[in-house]
């Protein structure tokens, strides 16, 4: 008897087990996930992320109406945020299904990618009771398109103006190119820029990389270039650079001009028996130094001369400034713009048997006028020869 009660008990404990699992698991909506997500190959090669999504609309037609919410636990509710008018279906979706590509930029073809998900499976089966079934997929990249590149310099006209070592530089890009409204091109250097200095053009893009390769289907090849600074006339440095006809043209006119000066203001009682020009001075302007000029040349002449008390030598200048040799290696000098020992540049004299004269009795006086009372502005060559 005790046997059969025994038996009976199992039983009862038997289907209850049954009517739970009934109650239960056959109540549970299985939902393979991996059937709504899309992946696709789009754009061009190294510049595109592949393009991959849920499919929300088929979702919604396959379970819609299928997913409740089953929960009755306060706090639980408030977890997933259900209310009054809360679709089952998008706080399954927004709560408890995620996913990832675990690489998203400088994709190219035959690279695979993997998406993996990130799903709240406790959740969707406490809340909703819905089992999710998935697994990562993989994905090998196609069909993306070769990206052409272009030289932005080549749309970029450089040009340099001015004189060395103050020459300056202008850069004009070629905005009817539509590709170079979206560059923009900036210069390591555009002023105090001297014949033969080097110079860099950067090339930035302005914008996301991927936006410009998918407008245009090309992106710049080089993003910096150097250019050689050329075509600017320059100050004549020394004085072997200045032409032998140029030289011999000013030295002439400093004669002209001192036997001008004679004429003008001398004493006929004082006689001029001789001139020559014994050398000169050139200055040359210090890097980093402002000065008036950029360059000086003296024509230093030795002048013999008598009084009817005495016979003399002394010193006479005649001075150019900014000398200068252009691109097509002319040398230019403003003739009609000179110096001389009576002048407001360099003035100087002296006084002898009663005469004054311009210049200089001794030669020391003479350089240090001319060239020791500009050393700190100034470098020098000295080739005056007795």
């Amino acid at each position: 008897m005790k046997n059969i009660r025994n038996i009976k008990k199992v039983v009862v404990i038997a289907f209850m087990a049954a009517v739970m699992y009934a109650l239960t698991a056959c109540g549970t909506t299985t939902i393979d996930l991996n059937k709504y997500i899309e992946i696709e190959s789009a754009g061009y090669d190294s510049y595109r992320t592949v393009k991959y999504e849920f499919d929300d609309e088929a979702f919604i037609k396959d379970y819609g109406d299928k997913i409740k919410i089953t929960t009755k636990d306060k706090e639980l509710l408030d977890y997933i945020g259900a209310g009054e008018n809360t679709n089952p279906y998008s706080l399954l979706r927004w709560k408890c299904v995620g996913y990832r590509m675990d690489k998203l930029s400088g994709i190219s073809n035959g690279d695979t990618l993997t998406l993996h998900w990130n799903c709240n499976d406790e959740l969707a089966q406490d809340a909703f009771n819905c089992q999710l079934k998935y697994k990562d997929i993989e994905y090998t990249v196609s069909n993306l398109k070769d990206v052409e590149k272009f030289d932005p310099f080549e749309h970029v006209e450089v040009s340099f103006q001015g004189i060395s070592p103050d020459g300056t530089v202008t850069v004009t890009p070629e905005y009817d190119v539509k590709e170079m409204q979206y560059i923009k091109i900036t210069t390591d250097k555009d002023s105090g820029l001297r014949e033969g200095d080097t110079i860099t053009l950067k090339a930035t893009l302005q914008g996301e990389e991927t936006e410009f390769v998918e407008s245009f289907g090309c992106f710049p090849s080089v993003s910096e270039k150097e250019y050689t600074v050329k075509g600017l006339a320059t100050y004549v440095t020394s004085v072997k650079d200045i032409p032998q006809d140029v030289n011999e043209n000013m030295r002439k006119q400093g004669e002209d001009i001192f036997r001008s000066y004679v004429a003008s203001d001398w004493s006929e009682k004082v006689l001029m028996k001789g001139v020559s020009c014994v050398g000169n001075y050139f200055l040359t302007r210090k890097d980093g130094m402002r000065a008036d000029y950029n360059n000086y040349i003296y024509y230093v002449y030795k002048v013999s001369a008598e009084t009817g008390d005495s016979a003399f030598d002394f010193y006479y200048f005649v001075s150019y400034t900014d000398i200068l040799l252009l691109p097509d290696g002319t040398c230019t000098v403003d003739f009609s713009s000179y110096g001389t020992p009576g002048g407001w540049r360099d003035g100087m004299g002296f006084r002898k048997d009663g005469y004054y004269f311009e210049g200089a009795e001794k030669l020391e006086s003479m350089f240090n006028k001319c060239v020791v009372r500009k050393i700190d502005q100034y470098e020098y060559e000295d080739t005056v020869v007795e």
